[in-house]
């Protein structure tokens, strides 16, 4: 099938198409290939690399009236909706530009089906928006009133934009909370690029909570399964669903993992939590497993031995 990617240039964006177009499917990547949470090179070696051979259209999602077009032309019959600025910092200091990428860019997906009838719509949530839910595993259906972060706040909002779509205009999609995804061609905003760069460069790391903040890391790997088979079971009602390896590992156990596959000793800098930030996060996976028979397969330390084999190629180390 035609499937149009918005942020088809990001980390898990290019990693989706690159499978999709491996399965035989015509893959359209939208992107603007923005610069603003990292250098935009990246996402240009990282399509060379991963979709040489997809239409690649360059654009700005929050314009409406464009992605409409786009869509007119494209005529596709999924779409999946990755596009945004991720990134918990920065929404912090430019709140006004994230909840334009993230809300706007959202909006300018649903009303363009209203037009161009659409399939299958994929877009990505994140963990994030648990917030400080005291509740371990979060599960979809747990409340969420108490968002930490404003970039959490944007992307709830995106859940609830879909509700609304649905309910008044009969749009049908499915949110995917992704929960801390890594691997090659990963973000270098990510704990694990900065932590992996950190201990080659000698520099220090700071390790929030004191060493004891964990994360539910999950490898790029399993999530590209999970998306791909939510795409192919397009007759499972769902709305929301968890992508997580279901298995938190603290960011001091992390350091300690580096350290093991880089064979050298981190400078650590233990640190309070700041306030945007939650103490864990911790994804309950089931619904994932009775829908659409996936769970996570890749452990955390295969994950981080194939991130580092590739950074290392990368920087050329």
């Amino acid at each position: 099938m035609r499937v149009l990617i918005t942020g088809g240039a990001g980390f898990i964006g290019a990693w989706v198409g690159k499978a999709l177009h491996e399965h035989g499917d015509d893959v359209v990547i939208v992107d603007d290939f923005s610069t603003t949470i990292y250098d935009g090179r990246l996402k240009e070696e990282r399509v060379r690399a991963l979709l040489p051979k997809a239409k690649v259209v360059r654009g700005d999602m929050a314009d409406g009236n464009w992605f409409w077009r786009v869509t007119e032309e494209i005529r596709p019959e999924a779409i999946l909706h990755f596009a945004a600025i991720a990134g918990i910092r920065y929404a912090q200091k430019d709140p006004f530009a994230v909840i334009r990428a993230n809300v706007t860019g959202t909006a300018s997906v649903f009303e363009a089906v209203k037009r161009v009838p659409v399939k299958r719509i994929v877009y990505a949530s994140t963990s994030s928006v648990y917030g400080r839910n005291q509740k371990v595993p979060f599960h979809e259906d747990d409340p969420i009133q108490l968002p930490s972060s404003l970039y959490a706040a944007t992307k709830r909002e995106c859940e609830l934009l879909a509700e609304v779509y649905r309910h008044t205009s009969e749009v049908q999609s499915i949110g995917l909370r992704f929960f801390t995804v890594y691997g090659p061609w990963g973000r270098p905003d990510h704990a694990i690029w900065l932590f992996t760069k950190a201990i080659f460069d000698g520099s220090p790391i700071s390790l929030y909570d004191y060493g004891n903040a964990a994360r539910d890391f999950t490898s790029i790997h399993d999530i590209v399964r999970g998306v791909l088979s939510v795409l192919d079971r397009s007759e499972v009602s769902c709305t929301l669903l968890n992508l997580g390896n279901s298995h938190p590992e603290t960011n001091g156990n992390l350091v300690g993992m580096l350290e093991r596959i880089i064979g050298k000793k981190a400078r650590v800098l233990p640190m309070p939590l700041p306030k945007e930030d939650v103490p864990r996060t911790y994804a309950d996976v089931d619904r994932a497993k009775e829908l659409y028979g996936w769970e996570p397969q890749v452990p955390l330390e295969e994950g981080l031995r194939e991130f580092v084999g590739w950074y290392r190629a990368y920087h050329r180390i």
